[in-house]
C-alpha cells in the first residue's frame, strides 16, 4: 500500500473534500480527513494511473482543486514549506494564515473597503510630503498630481527618495533622515499586502456543519501568489484585514509626523509683493 495526500481548496459544489475524492476514486481508502486535508491509501497497481495527478495534469482533479503526493513527496514538501511558512516578526509581513473565516461575507467586503480607503489616505500624506521635499511649503496641486502620474507605488516612492536624497544634502538632519528611512520603509513592506488586499478574491468554504464562511485569497491567475491548488501565499479574514489596516494608519501617522518635521525647519517666506498701482481717475 503506498500513502498519498490530497489537499482540496475551493469546490465548485461545495462537496467536502472526501465525497470528491470518493467519486472520482471509489476504490481509495480514506484513513482520515479534515477540512481541507484527506489522507487515502490504495493498492501499488493504482499509482501508475494516479500518479501523474500530483502535478495537477488531471483534469478531474484540477477542477476540484486537489492534489497528490507520495509520503516521501510530502516530507519533502513539509521541509520546504517549513521554511517558507508566513511568520509575522514584521508588521507588514505575511500574517499567519487564520483558522476560521467570516461567516457574514458583507463583514470582508466592508473591512476590504475601510482598509483601502485607510491606504489611500497614507497615499495623500506621501504626495504632501513629495510636495515638501522640492521646496513647496504648502500642499501643492501640481506636485501632487505629478507625484500621482506615476502609476505604480514603486515609482512614486523613487522619486520621493530621489527627492530626499538632494534634500537631506542640501540641508543634514540626522534625526529627520532616520524618520525618512522608518516611514519609506513602513510604506514599502505595507505596500505588498495593500496589493494582495486590493487584488485579492473573496472565496466561500464549506465547514463541516454545511454552512458557508469566507475568506480572502489570491485569484487564480496570480502566477507571483498561487503556485498550485492548495498552495497560496495568503488568507484573509476580516480581522487579518482590519489589522492591516491598523498598520496603514500607523504608516500614515510615520509620514504625516516627518512631513511636518520637515516643513518646521523651513518657515514659510512672507510675501514682498509691491502693492497693485491705485488707479485715482
Amino acid at each position: 500500500m503506498r500513502k498519498i495526500l490530497a489537499i482540496g481548496t475551493e469546490r465548485k459544489s461545495g462537496e467536502p473534500i472526501e465525497l470528491v475524492i470518493a467519486r472520482f476514486f471509489p476504490r481509495l481508502r480514506l484513513t482520515s480527513c479534515s477540512r481541507y486535508v484527506c489522507r487515502v491509501s490504495f493498492p501499488r497497481a493504482a499509482w501508475a494511473v494516479f500518479a501523474p495527478t500530483h502535478s495537477m495534469r488531471s483534469t478531474d482533479l484540477s477542477n476540484w482543486g486537489l492534489s497528490a503526493m507520495t509520503k516521501s513527496e510530502k516530507r519533502s514538501a513539509h521541509a520546504k514549506s517549513a521554511k517558507k511558512t508566513p511568520k509575522a516578526t514584521k508588521p507588514w509581513d505575511v500574517p499567519i494564515f487564520p483558522k476560521h473565516g467570516d461567516i457574514d461575507v458583507q463583514i470582508l467586503y466592508a473591512t476590504v473597503g475601510h482598509a483601502l480607503t485607510r491606504w489611500e489616505a497614507m497615499e495623500e500624506r506621501l504626495a504632501h510630503l513629495f510636495s515638501i521635499l522640492i521646496g513647496l511649503h504648502d500642499p501643492s496641486e501640481i506636485a501632487e498630481r505629478a507625484y500621482g502620474a506615476v502609476v505604480t507605488f514603486r515609482g512614486r516612492k523613487e522619486m520621493i527618495e530621489r527627492a530626499a536624497d538632494l534634500y537631506f544634502g542640501l540641508f543634514p538632519d540626522a534625526t529627520i533622515k532616520s524618520m525618512f528611512d522608518e516611514a519609506m520603509l513602513y510604506a514599502q513592506g505595507f505596500a505588498a499586502r495593500r496589493n494582495e488586499i486590493a487584488h485579492g478574491k473573496v472565496t466561500s468554504f464549506l465547514k463541516p456543519d454545511k454552512t458557508l464562511e469566507f475568506l480572502m485569497q489570491p485569484p487564480t491567475y496570480a502566477s507571483n501568489k498561487i503556485k498550485w491548488y492548495g498552495d497560496i501565499n495568503y488568507l484573509y479574514n476580516s480581522a487579518i484585514i482590519n489589522n492591516l489596516a491598523v498598520g496603514f494608519d500607523s504608516t500614515f501617522v510615520r509620514v504625516d509626523r516627518l512631513a511636518r518635521a520637515i516643513a518646521a525647519r523651513h518657515p514659510r517666506p512672507e510675501s514682498h509683493e509691491e502693492p497693485l498701482p491705485h488707479n485715482s481717475e
